[in-house]
């Protein structure tokens, strides 16, 4: 199977990567940088926003996924980001269409395009989307571009709380550990100690490569562990994990949970979480403590 992974170099794109080549599949991977994937099988430097950058190459791709654009949402993520998470979807949909018609294509989207109200019960796919801010907005509109295109085998894939190690900043996880390294004694969380879903994106790159042999079928798929888990647990195993003895403070204060249904991923591909909060957390550590 050929795949082309646009956004390679991305925390998703790199273990995405890795779990096509450990299928055996031929991976051509692009990205912004001149380094590539070590397990894809060509790497090719492109901008998915200048469509010269990448008119020669011709393909033709069995699948395709899309993972490339602005990917951490916050009070930093602008309105230009917005607006070129679409241009990027926009090119790398038209190109696909030109060159791998019927093509297998998985568009990573984001559990934000649902808004931001939690609910007792886990969240479905077919809850109508309400996105709050720019970057559900930019999701939501990229979600369109890709239902636009007929042509294509589409799966649109609406990630939770994807985690692992050399995650970007501006994300739970690096944020924490970027605060350790401050060695202050005091922990001060900005967001509320609320129930979230949070899934190993080893685990996320499997759901991945899974879809990518389901053809047709369901157009929308949550990528989620369906299983709810409290903010302050995540921060203080990693504090643990890490060595360090820190107070952790959340703002006072409580939102609904936010947990996805992973029913109809399951459904589909037989997929299902291998790894425990735990392993996770011990992965990100070691790595963290091996690179000091």
């Amino acid at each position: 199977m050929r795949v082309l992974v646009l956004g390679s170099s991305g925390f998703v794109g790199r273990h995405t990567v890795a779990e096509l080549a450990a299928r055996g599949a031929h991976v051509e991977s692009w990205s912004r940088y001149a380094d590539g994937p070590r397990d894809a099988t060509v790497h090719r430097r492109v901008d998915l926003l200048l469509p010269e950058t990448f008119a020669s190459f011709q393909g033709p791709w069995d699948g395709a996924v899309l993972l490339a654009g602005h990917s951490v949402p916050g009070i930093l993520f602008t309105e230009e980001h917005a607006r070129e998470n679409l241009l990027i979807a926009e090119n790398a949909l038209r190109h696909l269409s030109q060159t791998s018609p019927r093509a297998r294509v998985i568009v990573m989207s984001s559990a934000h395009v649902y808004g931001n109200a939690g609910s007792a019960q886990a969240i479905t796919e077919e809850r109508p989307p309400t996105p709050v801010g720019a970057y559900g907005v930019s999701k939501l509109a990229v979600e369109r571009a890709a239902e636009s295109r007929a042509d294509l085998d589409i799966a649109i894939v609406r990630s939770f709380n994807l985690l692992g190690p050399r995650m970007p900043r501006g994300l739970l996880v690096s944020d924490v550990i970027e605060e350790l390294a401050r060695d202050r004694e005091h922990l001060v969380m900005r967001g509320s100690d609320s129930v979230r879903d949070f899934l190993d994106v080893r685990d996320g790159a499997r759901a991945i490569a899974a879809l990518l042999e389901v053809r047709g079928g369901a157009r929308v798929y949550n990528l989620c562990s369906g299983v709810g888990t409290r903010v302050s647990q995540v921060v203080a195993g990693l504090v643990r994990m890490l060595g360090a003895q820190r107070d952790i403070s959340f703002p006072p204060g409580a939102t609904p949970p936010f947990v996805g249904s992973r029913a109809a991923l399951t459904a589909a591909t037989g997929w299902k979480p291998d790894f425990v909060l735990d392993a996770t957390l011990q992965w990100i550590a070691s790595e963290v403590l091996e690179s000091r």
